[in-house]
């Protein structure tokens, strides 16, 4: 691994929620692989500059997402990311998955692919927008900023 991903990495992702998740299935089963996915491939630098490998901890709270990111030198910094801008994205996103689910039982392949085709887009956009509220505090790659958006939409639920 280089020095530069060594330094950027996340090696550890935790979520604080009021429910047991794992209750849900589909819930669970998305926060488990964008957790997989953040630790074996996910990027995030903190500005100013803070050397990793970083932990994530996301919570809820007073309708805010806080990201909490344990760096490298063992310091601490706390994120907060407003939930408002995207409480449509997230209604619409599970809108789409619900869709999903029932059209397994009845719709052709091409229905699918087009429900899920708008999934990744809402996806796409949660994705570009946690980038664009947090490019002052923090710099991540459109994968890993997808894979908090699924998280954050796992603490909405939950």
């Amino acid at each position: 691994m280089s020095e530069v991903a060594h330094t950027q990495r996340i090696e550890a992702v935790t979520l604080a929620s009021g429910r047991n998740v794992a209750r849900v299935s589909d819930a669970a089963y998305e926060r488990d692989v964008a957790v997989r996915d953040l630790i074996e491939s996910g990027s995030l630098s903190l500005i100013p500059h803070q050397d990793g490998p970083f932990s994530l901890h996301l919570a809820m709270d007073s309708g805010n997402v806080s990201l909490r990111i344990g760096t490298g030198a063992g310091e601490t910094r706390v994120l907060q990311v407003s939930m408002a801008p995207f409480r449509r994205l997230i209604k619409d996103y599970f809108l789409i998955c619900e869709s999903h689910i029932e059209a397994t039982k009845w719709a052709r392949n091409d229905h699918l692919q087009t429900l899920d085709m708008a999934r990744r887009g809402i996806h796409n956009e949660g994705a570009e927008l946690l980038k664009s509220l947090l490019d002052s505090k923090a710099v991540m790659d459109f994968n890993t900023a997808r894979r908090i958006f699924t998280l954050m939409c796992v603490l909405h639920i939950a």
